[in-house]
């Protein structure tokens, strides 16, 4: 995922939030980002989330079903539009954006890590 300065964002292969995350699909493309303060419920205690739209879907995966989610052995329907909410939780290496996924009563806690984007060198 890529947050730029002025609002746009880029996802790539990116699974879905709660049970969206069961059907096993992952989305690349293009949207929006903004803040949002206390979050949908997405967010621990409430903190401030940063809400991503994808609007321009360009691509589409199915993951290969894993033992613990065998129901995901059928292709999903294309998706036209997503949106995330992350969670930022402050570590010893700043701030770290996390999503939650699977049974909303008990989910699982998926961090994103940081990597710097690469630069093209000039010719």
């Amino acid at each position: 995922m890529i947050l730029e300065g002025d609002g746009r964002a880029e996802v790539r292969n990116l699974g879905g939030e709660d049970w969206d995350f069961d059907e096993g699909w992952g989305l690349t493309g293009t949207g929006t980002w903004q803040l949002v303060k206390g979050g949908s419920g997405q967010t621990i205690g409430g903190a401030p989330a940063v809400q991503v739209s994808i609007t321009n879907v360009t691509g589409q995966i199915q993951r290969p079903p894993r033992d613990i989610d065998e129901w995901t052995t059928e292709p999903f329907a294309p998706i036209a539009q997503y949106t995330w909410e992350f969670g930022m939780e402050r570590t010893n290496e700043g701030l770290q954006p996390y999503y939650l996924a699977g049974d909303p009563d008990a989910p699982n806690l998926y961090h994103l890590e940081r990597s710097d984007r690469p630069t093209l060198a000039p010719r």
